[in-house]
């Protein structure tokens, strides 16, 4: 990957990361090099180069009456991170307070849609916990794992069932035959479930949906030949009965897992 790239992953904007490497090669340096270098405006370079000293990237010198600009040890960005890090879970802080506020306004305006669909992998993530959040305790979360999705977005399952566990909510699962046997033991940490009972399809069953059905909720999710996933939600009570029909009737195709033994 390359090192521009990688800066702005973590959190530089394009110019920030283009005048930081410009000014790393070019040592302690007038702002002039630093436009030439970067090719970014002059318009703009002196609002960067403040943004990049307030985060610790740059410093600032005066020589002969002249401003001059160098970049600061790269073992900063480290530094850098921390600093976004604690700034991000001050801001989470924040919005945990304030949740049961903007519940109950969402709430007071109108009820959620009955079908909703998502894209990706943060708005599957969003719709599964909406789904866990709103299930009772102790209520049972029925599902069908395929190997697109379930592969796609495999470092998710262990916190999801520590999110179930917590409600002792038990998981009833049914796995396509790669799905069970190909997925990373030490991501998917299957051996530490609780209230846990998977079973295993025939290994022709594979071009299946992910079906997921919680309380008054059904979740069916894909992923298409480009690797793009999609998820649906319905939250209907009378619909989710249907599904529940549907994936018993899948059930009574799948055996137990060789060699696991139900905890």
């Amino acid at each position: 990957m390359e090192v521009s790239k990688i800066l702005e992953d973590i959190g530089l904007t394009r110019g920030e990361s283009r005048v930081y490497l410009a000014t790393l090669s070019l040592g302690r340096t007038t702002v002039g090099k630093i436009i030439e270098k970067s090719e970014i405006s002059a318009s703009k370079i002196y609002i960067i180069l403040d943004k990049l000293i307030k985060k610790g990237l740059v410093n600032i010198s005066v020589e002969d009456s002249k401003k001059k600009y160098s970049a600061t040890n790269p073992h900063h960005l480290l530094d850098f991170l921390d600093r976004e890090k604690d700034s991000i879970d001050k801001k989470k802080e924040a919005i945990q307070s304030i949740l049961p506020q903007l519940s109950g306004i969402q709430s007071s305006v109108a009820d959620r849609s009955i079908v909703e669909f998502s894209k990706g992998r943060w708005g599957y993530e969003v719709l599964y916990r909406e789904t866990i959040s709103d299930a009772k305790p102790k209520s049972e979360n029925f599902v069908l794992a395929n190997d697109g999705v379930s592969f796609k977005f495999q470092s998710l399952w262990s916190g999801f069932h520590g999110l179930l566990q917590e409600k002792e909510i038990s998981s009833r699962i049914m796995y396509t035959h790669d799905c069970w046997y190909n997925k990373d033991k030490s991501i998917h940490r299957r051996e530490e479930r609780t209230n846990y009972h998977p079973k295993v399809l025939p290994k022709k069953f594979s071009k299946l949906p992910c079906i997921s059905v919680l309380g008054d909720k059904t979740l069916i999710s894909g992923v298409d030949e480009l690797d793009n996933s999609c998820t649906l939600i319905i939250r209907d009570v009378n619909l989710t009965r249907e599904f529940v029909k549907i994936l018993e009737i899948i059930e009574s195709l799948a055996v137990v897992p060789e060699g696991y033994e139900e905890k």
